[in-house]
């Protein structure tokens, strides 16, 4: 019997009754370490990955643009004093038109040589001839329908010589944004609900949504000349707003 000897020399006994032919029975610890299986861990589900776009259109309702004023005089002091005397005047004047103060902005002021090649010769610098001061602000005009005539109004009455970045948006996008949201995730499961049908699977639970982007692009058509009489024709056209969402699904049973 090898019941009471250390567990070395028992293993050694069975070794060696083995190579008589002996039957040999192993602690029970040894043995159960060679019957236990290896344990597969849990199984991962399949997921399908998708991709969706909501846009909507709206017509905007508020306008932003740059305007102001350059100016140009043989001497620098000459240049800016005509620039301020201009900018002053479309300042007063978006007062008294009702702009709130909180929607203008001075966003350009400048003052630099003008210089002219004078000569033939390459060798030579160009020569100051002058000097060109620019003063331009940024105005956000909340109603539409005075955007003509008060553009207009700021070049008869007031002098202003240059307009630029003239663009289109919402008060509030909020409502617009959640409505190409909804749209984005419905793009989304539909084709989720195309792919797993194509593939002969039932779709499973979401387990990841992003937004990937929300944006509004400016894709109004902008139109702006001077006409006889009445302010300068404007077409606001429509806002594109978009938001791209992903989201991934779990793959359920084969149908």
């Amino acid at each position: 019997m090898i019941r009471n000897l250390p567990t070395k020399l028992a293993l050694a006994v069975v070794m060696a009754g083995l190579g008589t032919g002996a039957a040999a029975v192993l602690p029970s610890g040894a043995a159960q370490a060679q019957a236990t299986p290896p344990v597969a861990g849990p199984q991962t589900p399949g997921r399908v990955v998708v991709r969706g776009a909501g846009v909507v259109k709206r017509a905007p309702d508020m306008a932003t643009i740059v305007m102001g004023v350059e100016e140009r005089a043989e001497t620098a002091d000459a240049a800016l004093d005509a620039a301020n005397e201009v900018g002053a005047a479309i300042l007063e004047r978006l007062t008294a038109e009702g702009i709130a103060a909180r929607d203008v902005q001075t966003s350009g002021l400048s003052l630099s040589p003008e210089r002219r090649m004078t000569t033939r010769d390459d060798t030579q610098p160009p020569e100051v001839v002058g000097f060109i001061a620019t003063n331009l602000v940024t105005v956000t005009v909340r109603d539409l329908e005075r955007l003509g005539p008060l553009l207009d109004t700021v070049v008869r009455g007031d002098g202003a010589n240059r307009f630029q970045q003239l663009s289109f948006d919402l008060a509030d996008p909020a409502p617009a944004e959640e409505d190409a949201r909804m749209a984005a995730v419905t793009e989304a499961r539909a084709k989720a609900e195309t792919l797993a049908q194509a593939a002969g699977v039932s779709l499973g639970r979401i387990v990841e949504i992003t937004e990937e982007s929300a944006g509004r692009p400016m894709y109004a058509r902008q139109e702006m000349r001077m006409a006889d009489s009445g302010g300068v024709p404007v077409a606001p056209g429509e806002i594109e707003v978009r938001v791209d969402v992903g989201i991934t699904f779990e793959i359920g049973s084969t149908e």
